[in-house]
């Protein structure tokens, strides 16, 4: 069996590595490859990426500006890449299925899929559309997402998503055949967790993009309300803006750049319990690893979180506004023996439902189910 995952558009091996997730983005696929499926990885990297075979020996790596000039305008790349599928065609045909990493960048796999007549799995993750309405995107990115969304769950031959919330939206507004969508939910590589037990401090950490989405602001009030310290680990475009709010309510804020995905996990283990105050979220793998490392997590009671937190046992979720917030941290900053005893349920919950060990498996079966549909079909 040989599959061919297509990143996301623009995204290459080299680009995952500085942003800290290259491991963890390919640990499903190093699973896999131990169930004996040969992937090979379809870049937006140059020759660069290729250099990455040392270190990943179990893919073929395969960037598609290695011999190509990349244009600088965004508009000239993407109309270079309407002609992937034609001139990588010959690399295409040695593989059995296809399978996208996000919709950004659909328009190549659906290409190929239509050429070849081989079974595609489009993994959308989060509902693109429906972000795009939650973040209140121009009505141009509205509309594109909705075109390729559309596009992407009809002639799929699977779709996966990670939440269920997801799912129903996309039955909902775009009428999906129920019949192809799985829910996967993002898995969380338990080996990669540090076996070290690091003495908690007595600080709370939120990770993620400094944008609007990840409702930062309200997490600064709440922190200072409660007279918390709170560390902030991410980049973004309001950085600064959550900087200069954070001296102007006294609030005890650190900021943290992103830094490799280790170091994230060491991080998670020596806060005292964790924060998230997202606006909307899909499945959040962030979310996943704090369970795993043993946290109580205080998160708002939007789709996707509310699917994974169990309030009361394994986290508190609480609205949206600062007070709310606030007021979800205060049980956890009065004791510290809840947090430990949510945090020990978190890690069981997490390890019994988002493994990478049992979520290989349903992957590995879909893939299975596929191959065995176009060979079925080939025969008839």
């Amino acid at each position: 069996m040989k599959l061919c995952l297509f990143l996301t558009y623009g995204m290459s091996l080299e680009r995952w590595d500085q942003l800290g997730i290259l491991e963890r983005e390919l640990a499903l696929y190093e699973k896999l490859a131990g169930l004996g499926v040969r992937i090979s990885l379809f870049t937006y990297g140059n020759q660069k990426d290729l250099s990455y075979e040392t270190r990943f020996p179990s893919f073929k790596i395969f960037p598609a500006y290695a011999d190509l000039r990349k244009p600088s305008s965004r508009v000239v790349r993407f109309f270079q890449s309407l002609g992937f599928a034609k001139r990588y065609k010959t690399f295409f045909e040695e593989h059995d299925l296809f399978k996208t990493n996000q919709l950004w960048g659909v328009w190549i796999p659906l290409q190929v899929q239509k050429m070849l007549k081989k079974p595609l799995i489009f993994r959308a993750g989060y509902e693109a559309y429906l972000f795009a309405i939650l973040g209140k995107s121009p009505r141009l990115v509205k509309v594109v997402t909705y075109f390729f969304s559309r596009k992407a769950y009809r002639q799929a031959s699977a779709v996966i998503f990670s939440s269920h919330s997801a799912k129903q939206f996309a039955e909902r507004t775009f009428k999906v055949d129920a019949s192809k969508i799985y829910v996967i939910p993002n898995a969380v590589h338990f080996d990669s967790i540090p076996d070290e037990s690091l003495p908690p401090s007595n600080r709370t950490l939120a990770i993620g993009r400094l944008e609007k989405q990840k409702n930062l602001f309200n997490a600064i009030s709440a922190a200072a309300m409660t007279s918390t310290g709170l560390d902030i680990l991410g980049e973004g475009s309001l950085k600064k803006d959550l900087q200069r709010f954070a001296e102007e309510t006294k609030a005890d804020v650190q900021f943290f750049d992103r830094v490799p995905h280790h170091e994230i996990l060491k991080k998670i283990q020596q806060s005292s319990f964790c924060l998230l105050s997202s606006l909307y979220e899909g499945s959040p793998k962030v979310l996943l690893e704090m369970m795993a490392c043993g946290k109580a997590v205080v998160a708002t009671r939007v789709s996707g979180i509310e699917e994974i937190i169990q309030s009361g046992i394994t986290g508190i979720l609480t609205g949206t506004s600062a007070e709310e917030i606030a007021q979800g941290m205060r049980p956890m900053i009065q004791s510290p023996e809840l947090c430990r005893e949510m945090g020990d349920r978190a890690r069981r919950y997490a390890k019994e439902h988002f493994s990478l060990e049992v979520l290989k498996d349903r992957e590995y079966q879909l893939y299975q189910s596929l191959i065995e549909k176009k060979d079925l079909a080939v025969a008839l």
